[in-house]
């Protein structure tokens, strides 16, 4: 019995290695790695610098109202961690002081337990001529608390063997998720991905995120959309 589980232990670590192998060597071959993926999740990894507009819209069902909430901030990957974002606008007004301390607690943490994505968290999805999908799944071991609902949810990279360029990336949840006192039913988030020839990098032009969350026993659709642009790579 002991030699028939470690010959299945063996195959199945070989099969894992392999696996590993080709996903690896599918992402180098059009200028990405496994560890570009933790920079698309935790931005304040990126080395190059940018500025964002955020516009998120909420619906409530049970309410039929609307929520609108336009912001602006700043990116600069010169800076130390914790220092690196600067909220610029709230609803195209400065930013009072409550804003800015509930924004630098959610972007500026520099104590934050950065996320653990190993190899074989990797597989490919699928694989033709035109277009290739890896997807990924991280345990709820390897993540910080900020990026717990990661645990629930899959990842995807698609590749377009035509632009020999990956052109995005989505992560879908996978089950609902609780987070304290919201509920997130659903969960998509897209992210459009652009390629800078000159600095030979990666860089993301724009974020669509779509919920359907249940708080505090109200429905309420959320979409937030987030747009980039002034970048400066170095």
């Amino acid at each position: 019995m002991k030699l028939i589980l470690l010959t299945l232990f063996l195959v199945f670590n070989y099969a894992s290695k392999a696996q590993d192998s080709e996903v690896g060597k599918l992402l180098e071959k059009y200028d990405y790695k496994m560890e570009d993926v933790i920079k698309v999740i935790d931005m304040s990894l990126n080395t190059y610098s940018y500025t964002s507009t955020v516009s998120t819209h909420s619906y409530s069902e049970s309410t039929k109202t609307n929520v609108n909430d336009v912001r602006s901030y700043l990116f600069d990957a010169e800076k130390n961690k914790g220092e690196q974002f600067t909220l610029l606008t709230v609803s195209n007004n400065t930013p009072s002081k409550s804003d800015i301390k509930h924004f630098n607690r959610e972007r500026n943490s520099s104590k934050q337990k950065r996320i653990d994505l190993k190899h074989e968290a990797f597989f490919i999805k699928s694989d033709n001529d035109t277009m290739a999908i890896v997807g990924f799944n991280i345990a709820k071991e390897d993540l910080p608390s900020k990026y717990a609902y990661m645990a629930h949810c899959t990842g995807f990279i698609y590749i377009d063997k035509k632009l020999e360029r990956i052109t995005n990336i989505e992560i879908k949840s996978n089950e609902a998720i609780s987070l304290k006192i919201i509920h997130i039913n659903e969960l998509l988030i897209q992210l459009n991905l652009m390629y800078n020839e000159e600095y030979k990098q990666y860089y993301i032009s724009s974020e669509t995120t779509t919920m359907k969350l249940l708080m505090l026993g109200s429905l309420v659709d959320t979409k937030i959309e987030e747009v980039f642009s002034d970048f400066k790579f170095y």
